[in-house]
């Protein structure tokens, strides 16, 4: 897919999400607001090129952020979230040695996330949830591939929320992302499978309305 493909898809994709929020009930009692910022990591990940061989891609640390709209029934709360990813890629390495890269991974994610609240009241509130959705993964590394893929994504959650006032939570959380496997294009057009998942830690600040 070429970089306006990919573009189009992830604008397609926060389309779907601000359609979400269209459509939310903006007076629903316990209705929330949420956004946060981190860290994320892509563990080293399987390139699989069918007929030829594995390599595995090394990744850098890089960064994610994330909004949702949601709704809070006592100690459970729903959400739908739309979170963006990026990683710039370190090396490949095969049987026959290893070669730096360039560019980088990059994923769009929209998920429906349910959440549990271990307690819900006072100032320090414990939580954990998962969600399912989808995410489109890119790769953009010259020389590589240029291409993305939309796949289903689930996600698993575990963070703790501190009470800033009645109205507004301060959550740290850990995410990790997971998606079936995409497949992409390289340069001269021959496929490839390139596992994904991500680990991060989050900063976010939630608002009940």
């Amino acid at each position: 897919m070429t970089r306006f493909g990919n573009s189009l898809v992830a604008f397609l994709m926060v389309s779907a999400a601000c359609s979400f929020v269209a459509v939310f009930p903006a007076s629903a009692e316990n209705s929330y607001i949420s956004g946060g910022f981190g860290v994320a990591t892509y563990p080293d990940a399987d390139l699989a090129v069918p007929g030829v061989g594995t390599a595995e891609l090394s990744s850098d640390a890089g960064f994610m952020f994330g909004l949702a709209l949601g709704m809070k029934n006592d100690s459970f709360r729903l959400e739908g979230e739309v979170a963006y990813r990026t990683n710039d890629g370190d090396r490949i390495s095969g049987p026959g040695g290893s070669v730096s890269i360039t560019g980088d991974v990059t994923t769009t994610s929209l998920l429906a996330n349910g959440y549990i609240d271990i307690g819900s009241s006072g100032s320090v509130i414990p939580f954990i949830g998962a969600g399912l959705g989808f995410a489109n993964v890119a790769i953009d590394s010259p020389g590589l591939a240029d291409d993305s893929d939309t796949v289903f994504a689930y996600q698993f959650i575990a963070g703790v929320g501190f009470s800033i006032n009645p109205r507004l939570m301060l959550d740290l959380s850990y995410k990790y992302l997971g998606t079936s496997t995409p497949s992409f294009s390289d340069v001269v057009g021959d496929e490839f499978e390139l596992d994904y998942s991500s680990h991060a830690v989050q900063l976010g600040i939630r608002y009940a309305f």
